[in-house]
């Protein structure tokens, strides 16, 4: 199945560009997982050299309901910055290793971006709503990954005899 999404102008192409650009940059066979919903589009990556997952969001020109993983360099390849469009190439299998699962959707992106924008003490621009609102996402992403790495490492302690510290 072919989807193709229409962007809300040509300069969300092309910070979508760079952001793919800088993921391929650290990591050529980079995957992508974009989730688009009330006419926004997130496209989330991990940079390998980082500890970080990195977000983009950009508008669209329509309401489009889309969960997949690509590759970051055929989404590249495929997006037609005139016609401010792209083809979402064919999805990739499964995550790769070392990948962070989020589990938040372009509504909730766009939710957390309201939210942000009405907690506000004075009127605020667009995209600073929207960059405190990756901030907010981000950082309960990692506390969360942290938390869930760190239990697994306390069950391996506890279930691997090599780990487990010595009886008194």
């Amino acid at each position: 199945m072919t989807v193709k999404l229409g962007f809300a102008d040509a300069g969300e192409v092309a910070d979508l560009a760079a952001f793919l650009a800088r993921l391929i940059h650290y990591d050529r066979s980079a995957a992508v997982r974009l989730q688009a919903g009330g006419g926004a589009l997130a496209v989330f990556g991990r940079p390998p050299a980082f500890e970080v997952l990195a977000i983009r969001t950009v508008r669209l020109d329509a309401v489009v309901e889309l969960d997949v993983t690509v590759s970051a360099g055929e989404l590249l390849e495929a997006l037609d910055e005139p016609a401010s469009a792209v083809v979402v190439p064919s999805s990739v299998t499964g995550p790769r290793s070392g990948t962070v699962a989020l589990t938040i959707s372009a509504a909730g992106a766009a939710d957390r971006v309201a939210s942000v924008w009405r907690r506000a003490a004075s009127p605020m621009e667009p995209e600073k709503a929207v960059r405190a609102a990756r901030t907010e996402v981000v950082s309960t992403t990692a506390s969360s990954a942290a938390a869930s790495s760190n239990r697994c490492a306390r069950t391996r302690r506890k279930t691997n005899p090599a780990t487990r510290p010595p009886e008194p």
